[in-house]
Order: structure tokens, then sequence, then C-alpha cells
């Protein structure tokens, strides 16, 4: 089964990462599939952590509002563990 993974920046302000939670369980729910909200930094799960620990096919849609360094840089780079 393919796994939805959102990736956020995270924030040290809990409710600014619960936003994050939410739309990945909205889109699970909609999509019919599992899913986890991970983050850059700041807060846990890491994308790192959650790409090494990936078995299975996964879609990843990063919830960033530019196309910034994390955009071009650290996400491809985390993707590829």
């Amino acid at each position: 089964m393919t796994t939805l993974v959102t990736v956020a920046h995270g924030t040290r302000h809990a409710p600014g990462n619960e936003v994050a939670r939410t739309l990945t369980g909205m889109a699970a729910r909609s999509l019919g599939v599992a899913a986890v909200a991970a983050y850059v930094e700041l807060c846990e799960p890491s994308f790192a952590s959650v790409m090494a620990a990936a078995t299975g096919p996964t879609v990843v849609v990063p919830l960033l509002l530019s196309t910034g360094h994390h955009v071009r840089h650290d996400l491809p780079a985390m993707a590829a563990l």
C-alpha cells in the first residue's frame, strides 16, 4: 500500500505543527491511504527518519510555501535515503 508523507518545516509552536498533522489526516482519509506528517526541522518525526523507515511505495508532498533551500536541496537528499 502506498503511504502519503507530507513534509512541513516544523516549529517549536505546537499548534503550528498540528496544522500539518490535521491536513495530512484529512488527505489520508480522503485518499484512503496511510499517511504521516513529517518535518524538516524543529519537530518530530523528521522527514529523514520517516524516509529511512519507509518500506513500500511512498508519495511525498511538501507543505512548504516556497521553493527555497529545503525544497531544492534538503528534501531530495532526505528522500534518497
